[in-house]
């Protein structure tokens, strides 16, 4: 469900982007995206997965233009080089998610995760750089290439990721 959702969502989004002279707001993005997802599949709506996603969607659309609000802009590429600026970004985005998607988890699970900011924070830059390595190793071995330390990089990231999730989740 939350691959269809991101699919849908992204599609709408850029069909507003192309329709000169229309408001787009991102909330009438969700709740079309909503509606084409429950009326192809109306059974989905008792899925975890769905709920889960279109909740952290509906704060992401409503709290995380708020969260931003609070530390302000110098600028968008001043933004960028200003680690403190990142981090606060990061943790809006995390907060914005985790307080729509709390209420489903706990329905679901009875649990509620206490250190999300903490493995968010860390979480976050790992699985970028993940992404970047991996993504590299698979062009230069479509190549022909054999990327040594660029697969010896992506294997630390990979493994530093589980590991300071592994010890997060002991806490």
């Amino acid at each position: 469900p939350s691959i269809v959702r991101a699919f849908l969502f992204i599609s709408l989004a850029e069909t507003a982007r192309n329709c000169p002279g229309r408001s787009k707001p991102p909330l009438n993005v969700w709740c079309a995206a909503l509606l084409l997802q429950l009326c192809a599949k109306p059974g989905i709506i008792s899925s975890p997965g769905f709920q889960l996603s279109y909740a952290a969607m509906l704060g992401i659309c409503v709290l995380l233009p708020v969260l931003k609000g609070w530390y302000p802009s110098a600028g968008p590429k001043r933004d960028r080089l200003d680690p403190v600026h990142r981090a606060w970004d990061a943790m809006a985005l995390a907060i914005s998610c985790q307080a729509f998607t709390a209420p489903v988890a706990w329905i679901h699970f009875h649990t509620f995760p206490k250190y999300f900011l903490l493995s968010n924070l860390i979480s976050l830059p790992l699985t970028t750089g993940f992404l970047i390595t991996g993504l590299g190793c698979i062009f230069l071995e479509s190549l022909g290439l054999s990327p040594r330390l660029l697969e010896a990089a992506t294997d630390f990231l990979s493994e530093s990721l589980h590991h300071s999730l592994e010890i997060i989740a002991t806490m």
